[in-house]
């Protein structure tokens, strides 16, 4: 059986956008999250559960029945996105304990977060993405409050409210999978919809910023050589019709 010109091109043409299509079509998955903290500032700040989904810092001496001061972080379950389109995604929940405290108190600290990651069905392994705190447990009784606002208002109601500083250095991971570029990047902490690098705890509360990340897969242009390729198909039935009408 012959096949039409027009035939084979709209098989072929059918066949490469479907190559295409199904390409974009794909999970990236976020499995097995944990955290661990590092680099704390100064020595004597607890630290337990390293390596797990819940890490947590604590220090200071008690000033109330609340207990001490602290960070949490507490990793999402195993999650999955398609893309496209673009997609966030939660990876876990940063909190800030501020009770009132005696003694030692943080200064700084490392946060790491480890997933592991899958595209298209195909496994990446573990991926970390690092975030350097800075904190300042501030006086109290200051006023103005290290922030600039007055003592006994605002987030400075219980008196001044502690600062949480925290950079992600814009992390981000590249995966090409089936000719395709995935693009996953840490966008850090979100609160009310906001990335934020700074936050403002409220003397004797907790306060609680989500990691987010975001999931970016870039079009695959089709190559230059198949509308060339199509052409020629279409020239050779051209031809082909042409003879055709010459030998009649």
């Amino acid at each position: 059986m012959r096949t039409s010109p027009k035939l084979f091109v709209a098989t072929f043409c059918a066949a490469v956008l479907g190559t295409i299509s199904a390409a974009f079509a794909a999970p990236v998955s976020f499995s097995n999250i944990s955290g661990s903290w590092s680099a704390v500032s100064p020595g004597g700040i607890t630290v337990n559960n390293n390596g797990t989904a819940n890490p947590e810092l604590r220090w200071g001496t008690p000033a109330t029945n609340n207990g001490q001061s602290g960070y949490d972080f507490d990793a999402a379950a195993d999650t999955s996105v398609d893309v496209p389109p673009n997609a966030m995604v939660e990876l876990g929940t940063f909190a800030h304990i501020n009770n009132p405290i005696y003694d030692t108190s943080l200064n700084s600290a490392t946060l790491t977060v480890a997933i592991d990651i899958s595209v298209d069905g195909q496994a990446q392994g573990t991926r970390s993405f690092m975030f350097d705190f800075t904190h300042d447990e501030t006086s109290n009784g200051a006023d103005p409050c290290a922030n600039g606002g007055a003592n006994g208002g605002g987030v400075n109601v219980n008196g001044c409210a502690d600062l949480v500083t925290v950079t992600n250095n814009n992390l981000s991971e590249d995966f090409m999978v089936n000719g395709v570029l995935y693009t996953i990047a840490i966008l850090g902490f979100e609160v009310n919809g906001m990335i934020v690098d700074t936050l403002e705890t409220i003397e004797q509360m907790t306060n609680s910023a989500m990691l987010i990340g975001y999931v970016t897969v870039a079009e695959v242009p089709i190559p230059a050589a198949i509308p060339l390729f199509l052409s020629g198909i279409a020239g050779l039935g051209f031809v082909g019709r042409t003879k055709k009408k010459k030998t009649a």
